[in-house]
């Protein structure tokens, strides 16, 4: 039986997560994230719009390898979509 998506996109979906071809991914990619967003923060306060562009920019980079990791983890087609979908809404709803 297919494992149900989240209801929200505020929910993680966490058995997904702690998929063994999913975790080390995040986790790297979650760190690399971490040690952005204080640079981020910066460049925002100082005016540096260059600079703040460059990093977002690398921030999208590392969530686009997350998303793919998650999609190719599930080998049901209808259970990546619905997981395609979910993440796709995720993005709608946090900007």
């Amino acid at each position: 039986m297919p494992q149900a998506m989240p209801r929200s996109a505020n929910e993680v979906p966490r058995s997904v997560a702690r998929r063994p071809a999913v975790r080390p991914v995040l986790e790297a990619h979650r760190d690399a994230i971490r040690g952005l967003v204080p640079q981020i923060e910066a460049a925002r306060r100082a005016g540096d719009d260059a600079r703040w562009d460059t990093l977002v920019q690398q921030l999208g980079a590392h969530f686009d390898v997350m998303r793919e990791s998650y999609l190719r983890s599930a080998q049901d087609p209808d259970v990546r979509a619905r997981m395609a979908r979910w993440l796709d809404e995720m993005i709608k709803e946090s900007k």
